[in-house]
């Protein structure tokens, strides 16, 4: 009975000649044992080169949101003026004068100059607040810190090699494997790449986009933010196949990155 599965296996997948299954279905004298195991063996081989699949690569894009709000584009500030001018000229909104000075001594002129040092202090504030947004990392210049440009959003990337090539800038990567989902990848890649000290928030389970590779591989990008920022300097585990970090804006990164396909992509995936 074990020889019989041993064969039915064979010539139900079609791995052995025909002929020789009907032969010793029909009652023929059957082909060695030993004949028939070198048979599979050698189907075998050949049914695992033929169905080898390329391999998949999963990238973590990690990035630490702003910590200030951004600054109010030139058109927005524009549309917003002309919107108050709209409603005033149809009466929707009424420019009142300033009249406090009536209930305090002074004259109008003092009043006036008043009100010009108010505006003046005004803008002043304004200016400081941009400057107080800028950090001794910021000028600096250095990009191994996270509390840096804080009104934009910063990415992780890593000097890796990627599919045995020499390491260059990438996001941290790893190999899909059969027994992983594309998220667990993702976690084992930056655990892998950083090490696990350090919290971070997945997010869905999948990817925000893909690249081919050369040899018909691709490699997908998954979403994944910073918790309780800024961290310190990263401390990468000696195990880490990447020697070196920088926490970039959207444009640093694609400046980084060498590939024309990655400094394409980037400014349409991380613009989401």
């Amino acid at each position: 009975m074990q020889q019989a599965a041993l064969l039915l296996r064979p010539c139900a997948s079609g791995l052995t000649k025909v002929h020789g299954c009907l032969r010793w279905l029909s009652g023929s004298a059957a082909p060695p044992v030993s004949q028939s195991i070198t048979e599979l063996s050698q189907a075998s081989q050949l049914s695992s080169s033929s169905s080898s699949q390329p391999a998949i690569y999963v990238a973590c894009v990690l990035e630490r949101l702003p910590v200030l709000a951004p600054e109010t584009p030139l058109w927005e500030s524009e549309y917003h003026a002309k919107q108050q001018q709209y409603l005033m000229q149809q009466g929707f909104l009424k420019d009142y004068p300033d009249v406090r000075h009536i209930y305090r001594p002074g004259t109008a002129q003092e009043a006036s100059a008043s009100q010009q040092s108010k505006t003046s202090a005004v803008h002043e504030s304004q200016t400081s607040a941009q400057q107080s947004s800028l950090t001794e990392a910021d000028r600096s210049g250095d990009t191994k810190s996270m509390a840096r440009a804080l009104r934009q959003r910063l990415y992780l990337v890593v000097k890796q090699p990627l599919q045995g090539s020499r390491a260059a800038w990438h996001f941290p990567h790893t190999q899909h494997q059969p027994d992983e989902t594309i998220r667990q990848t993702c976690e084992r890649a930056l655990i892998s790449t950083i090490g696990q000290q350090y919290p971070v928030f997945f997010i869905g389970n999948a990817p925000m986009a893909w690249t081919p590779l050369s040899g018909g591989d691709k490699l997908y990008y998954m979403l994944a933010q910073v918790v309780d920022d800024p961290w310190g300097a990263l401390r990468l585990p000696e195990a880490s196949s990447a020697t070196d970090y920088q926490w970039l804006t959207s444009q640093e990164a694609a400046q980084h990155m060498a590939d024309a396909r990655m400094q394409d992509l980037l400014p349409r995936m991380l613009s989401l």
